[in-house]
């Protein structure tokens, strides 16, 4: 699991492109952020094919699951509980992509 930290970024130094270049290609089951709340941000990991994850929502834990089963072919379960607790403790909405093969790179 691959995590950008959005406190790493300062607002205007548009440094997500290059974050972004360098994470996606990595070989993560998943990468997730805890995106600040500015619309330009959230719609920039939007485009990149980020999707936001509500740990309360069971449609969305079981979405996280089926999806990381999916991407591993059934050889990792992770829960989105699991994942929240690995995280950063953070108030901000909680955005993961999930590459559909390993190096697959959305720009």
């Amino acid at each position: 699991v691959g995590y950008i930290d959005s406190f790493a970024a300062e607002v205007g130094l548009h440094a997500g492109s290059a974050i972004w270049q360098a994470v996606a290609g990595m070989p993560f089951v998943c990468v997730a952020c805890h995106s600040i709340l500015l619309p330009s941000t959230v719609g920039f990991w939007h485009a990149r094919g980020m999707r936001r994850y509500e740990p309360s929502s069971r449609d969305d834990r079981e979405a996280f699951t089926s999806a990381i089963l999916l991407r591993t072919q059934g050889t990792v379960k992770c829960e989105l509980a699991d994942l929240c607790k690995a995280l950063p403790a953070r108030k901000l909405p909680l955005l993961v992509w999930i590459p559909k093969g390993i190096g697959e790179l959305d720009s």
